[in-house]
């Protein structure tokens, strides 16, 4: 059962990651998300999907790991969990 849940689950995270809608059980889609992070399924059959979120309205300069130059970057409260 352990394997089903884990096979189950890596699809699932594999269509979020690649951008594709999820199909729930009433037909409904899961789509325009902003850097889905994680995925449950709750006991009433809905699955849940947290956000990173896409920033927000605060812009500021942050130091490129890569490449240690200042770039422009957002932050806001834009994270959220959706049904």
């Amino acid at each position: 059962m352990h394997k089903v849940i884990g096979i189950l689950t890596i699809v699932i995270l594999a269509l979020v990651a690649f951008g594709l809608p999820v199909s729930a059980q009433d037909g409904t889609l899961a789509s325009e998300l902003n850097y889905p992070r994680q995925i449950a399924y709750h006991a009433d059959g809905n699955l849940y999907i947290a956000e990173a979120g896409y920033g927000g309205a605060i812009e500021m300069e942050i130091e490129d790991p890569a490449s240690g130059q200042m770039v422009p970057a957002s932050a806001g409260l834009t994270a959220r969990v959706v049904m």
